[in-house]
């Protein structure tokens, strides 16, 4: 594998593992136990500001764009080729190797940003969605083994990495999320 799919492998990866731990902390935080619609839009904000921190890391993601436009930038500085570094000597703006050189457009910056937003709002959401789908597992799955035994533990801690306990109720016969032990 190439450098360059390595450090997008990587930034994707730590991208969505942040925001599944974000995602836990503030789902298990929220303190509600199957969410609603509403509840989950707020729940997903609130892991929305929580991945603010990790922009830092989006420029990884498009730095050998960033290192080709520095070095084209200090080749026509010096008057040569952007592309090849050939010497560009009362030839103009046609290079002898790469021919002319307006007929060559790499990305620029507007679609580097874009790139980089799409990536980090993607992993926001794969993380997220990885987060309510272990938690809801999660979350069935204790209510399933109250329902109709009672003789079944009433309280226990809630799967890692969300936070608290999950509860029964025996008068209501609901589950109750809390952030602290019973």
């Amino acid at each position: 594998m190439t450098p360059l799919i390595i450090t997008r492998v990587s930034v994707a990866f730590l991208l969505v593992a942040w925001s599944f731990l974000d995602y836990g902390f503030v789902r298990g935080s929220y303190g509600a136990v199957l969410p609603d619609f509403w509840n989950l839009v707020v729940i997903l904000l609130l892991t929305l500001l929580l991945m603010i921190p990790s922009l830092v890391f989006l420029p990884l993601w498009i730095l050998p764009e960033l290192l080709r436009k520095w070095k084209a930038g200090i080749r026509r500085s010096r008057c040569c080729c952007p592309e090849c570094g050939q010497a560009l000597e009362n030839i103009g703006d046609i290079c002898l190797e790469c021919g002319p050189l307006n007929d060559r457009n790499g990305p620029d910056d507007r679609s580097l940003f874009l790139s980089c937003l799409t990536i980090w709002l993607g992993c926001w959401l794969v993380g997220s969605i990885a987060g309510e789908s272990i938690a809801r597992l999660d979350e069935h799955q204790f209510i399933q083994s109250q329902e109709g035994q009672s003789d079944a533990t009433l309280s226990r801690e809630r799967w890692k990495p969300f936070w608290g306990s999950l509860h029964w109720d025996e008068q209501t016969a609901t589950a109750q999320a809390t952030l602290h032990e019973y």
